[in-house]
């Protein structure tokens, strides 16, 4: 028997929905220990237990379900992420958990932000402040940082250096945990300006910290941050030292996103490793092999196969509710008509839609079904 459950037998029917909600606290800390498959194992037991206990207990295992969403996500599961989302989204509507609005759109802006829409990741960022409702955790990552970081990626780099000198941070400044997650966005910062005085320091101190307190997923980011930094400056040994630690950490649970999301300066120092140590049967070939079967590929590497593949790929990503309101889109229902046809919310016919957009790839409805014409998915009747 788990520790959860040993738990929530202890405590009397008052507290065993606060044991079960406190699961996902349990699975965070997991998660910045970089234990990925101890915080699915919690975050599980957790919504079985709360199944064993009737629907008043399932509806505070939103956070649960979103939590197995991020973590599938960080492992490149597609269809687990579906579904995990659909079951957060659903429960979301009716979870007595105050914050749940501040973490529902904090995990949309991290999806967001993976899939290259960085106004749409800002805006999920921007509600997810106005849903924030103070309590005693602390702040490991401000939502200004957070922001901070997608203008980098936007190329809007005059944004992220107001952030920091309105901050006012510097490299110099001790390492603590507090402040690692506003730090490592500072050294960020300062390797899109190309400026390097005291971010090695910088690094390297709150590498030390975090090594020294086992938080193996703290370490993993501020790795990949000095692969990067050494790359920039042409330090190839010592960037695919960084990265080969890295990787070293990452691949037991095979962590996918922290690397593809560092877009295409990861993609080529992962790929310059995979070559360097390829002629000698490096134990992680097959892992690096896999991380970069994940990053886009340009139109050129797109082979003949992948594309007369591509129909029958969307259908089998495409869930089966997913496909009725693709076909009643085509038919020109409202979502409020598709929601009384589908015995379902408004909410849940968006959530819906907005997933048929990320897998066909479009912006909106009319392009949606345009495209699902094209490809065969529907027929206009």
């Amino acid at each position: 028997m788990s520790k959860l459950d040993l738990l929530i037998e202890a405590w009397d029917e008052g507290h065993r929905e606060f044991a079960i909600a406190s699961a996902f606290g349990v699975a965070d800390m997991q998660v910045i220990l970089g234990r990925l498959s101890d915080a699915e194992d919690s975050l599980r037991q957790a919504i079985q237990q709360a199944a064993a206990h009737g629907q008043e207990s399932e509806t505070i295992t939103a956070h649960h379900h979103l939590g197995l969403a991020m973590l599938a996500h960080e492992r490149g599961d597609d269809a687990a992420i579906a579904q995990a989302l659909q079951a957060a989204a659903d429960l979301g509507q009716r979870t007595t958990l105050v914050d749940w609005p501040h973490r529902w759109n904090l995990a949309q802006a991290r999806l967001k932000e993976s899939d290259g829409e960085w106004d749409a990741a800002l805006q999920c960022l921007d509600d997810a402040q106005t849903g924030y409702v103070k309590n005693p955790i602390p702040i490991l990552q401000p939502i200004a940082a957070h922001k901070a970081r997608v203008h980098l990626k936007q190329g809007r780099l005059d944004k992220a250096q107001a952030w920091a000198r309105e901050r006012g941070l510097s490299v110099k400044e001790e390492a603590n945990y507090l402040g690692e997650y506003e730090h490592l966005t500072l050294a960020r910062v300062r390797l899109a300006e190309g400026s390097f005085t005291g971010v090695h320091e910088l690094l390297s101190c709150l590498l030390a910290l975090a090594e020294s307190q086992n938080r193996t997923g703290s370490a993993i980011e501020i790795l990949l941050t000095q692969a990067l930094v050494h790359q920039a400056q042409g330090n190839k040994s010592q960037a695919f030292a960084a990265l080969e630690r890295a990787l070293t950490l990452t691949e037991p649970d095979c962590y996918i996103r922290v690397y593809v999301d560092e877009g295409e300066p990861i993609q080529s120092l992962i790929s310059e490793f995979r070559s360097k140590v390829a002629t000698r049967a490096h134990p992680l070939l097959g892992y690096v092999d896999r991380i970069l079967d994940f990053f886009p590929q340009s139109a050129e590497a797109i082979s003949l196969s992948k594309i007369q593949n591509r129909k029958s790929k969307i259908v089998e990503s495409l869930s089966e509710r997913e496909m009725e309101v693709l076909k009643a889109m085509a038919r020109g229902l409202r979502n409020k008509e598709i929601a009384s046809d589908l015995f379902i919310t408004e909410r849940t016919v968006k959530f819906h839609a907005n997933s048929i957009y990320q897998k066909l790839e479009v912006n909106g409805r009319t392009e949606a079904v345009s495209r699902a014409i094209q490809r065969g998915l529907v027929k206009l009747t």
